[in-house]
């Protein structure tokens, strides 16, 4: 069966990439091969930036980055960004006004292109953001930054029933779980679906020309954006339910499984 995609979407964590934070081979010359013929690919990511470029590195072509799950859309590998949404100070005063009383005692990170904001701090944390060249501060007591996203771990158990509450408080955010415990909040309109429907247009690429590849529940609107959404084995089962079809897990190259069932005609 051949299908002409001009527009490959992926996630990286649990999708692209394996459990070592790695692309394999196998699926790196998959892409290769797609852009070889005129594709586009696209990396569609919650990770800041900075630290999606340790994994895209491997990458000797031109693609997309959508980071922080739409809050920012970057052209690769100029850094150039095309597109940013975030909320407002006032809107991230009252988001973190809401989680105080939702999972207290939890901690907060608010993440910009260039900083991120904890409250509180900590050696593990310090090392980690010091590894993607950011800058790190104490949440100032005002709460009040212009912020990309804002993040907390929730309680494995509650994950889900909290994610429920923190979406009836906050209607008008994007509120996602990125892993099955990390939930994140962005502004108003911003996912990966509406950030994969700005650079398809910015392409000139149709949904019907559009793969998308996810595994978690921050990808269910990208999958269901694109034209033919793929989940992984090891998808959450939400996920699996709006795909068009299922491959191999992300250990086992699942993204190259399907980009070479359907290589693009000579």
């Amino acid at each position: 069966m051949f299908m002409r995609f001009r527009l490959i979407v992926t996630d990286l964590d649990g999708t692209l990439v394996s459990h070592r934070h790695e692309i394999s081979p196998r699926n790196l010359a998959a892409l290769k091969s797609w852009v070889a013929k005129g594709a586009h690919v696209c990396v569609a990511t919650g990770r800041h930036p900075a630290s999606a470029l340790k994994i895209t590195s491997r990458f000797d072509f031109p693609y997309t980055m959508i980071a922080m799950n739409g809050a920012v859309i970057l052209e690769q590998p100029s850094g150039q960004v095309t597109h940013r949404a975030f909320l407002q100070p006032g809107e991230t005063k009252a988001v973190l006004d809401v989680l105080d009383k939702l999972v207290p005692n939890s901690r907060w990170d608010v993440l910009t292109l260039d900083a991120w904001y904890a409250s509180p701090l900590d050696d593990q944390l310090k090392q980690y953001v010091q590894g993607m060249a950011l800058e790190l501060y104490p949440l100032p007591e005002t709460r009040a930054i212009e912020a990309a996203k804002i993040m907390t771990e929730l309680p494995r158990a509650e994950s889900r029933e909290l994610l429920a509450t923190a979406r009836e408080l906050l209607p008008h955010m994007h509120v996602v779980l990125s892993t099955p415990t990390l939930l994140e909040i962005m502004a108003p309109g911003v996912s990966k679906g509406t950030a994969v429907r700005t650079v398809a247009e910015g392409l000139g690429i149709s949904r019907e020309e559009t793969i998308a590849f996810g595994d978690q529940l921050n990808d269910i609107d990208m999958l269901e954006t694109a034209g033919y959404g793929v989940a992984m084995a090891n998808a959450v089962d939400d996920v699996k339910a709006v795909a068009d079809r299922v491959t191999l897990r992300h250990d086992e190259d699942g993204v190259a499984h399907i980009l070479e069932e359907f290589w693009p005609a000579s």
